[in-house]
């Protein structure tokens, strides 16, 4: 449904040096809820298809609050 990350449809334009549409800002939603319902799809994934480990990856160094 596109509820959540940067496919939610929250963007704008930004205006520089008089041009009104000179830039584009997209906004990432990311909710608690949102990312626990992945983390426990993916686990209950792997002990369903007897995996024996999840991989989970972030980008914590630059998206500190969404990502990581």
């Amino acid at each position: 449904e596109n509820t959540e990350g940067l496919y939610v449809g929250v963007e704008h334009y930004i205006g520089m040096e008089g041009d009104p549409k000179a830039a584009a800002e997209s906004v990432m939603i990311i909710t608690r809820f949102g990312a626990e319902r992945i983390v426990r799809y993916a686990f209950d994934y792997a002990v369903a298809n007897d995996r024996k480990k999840v991989t989970f990856a972030h980008k914590a160094n630059i998206l500190k609050y969404t990502q990581g």
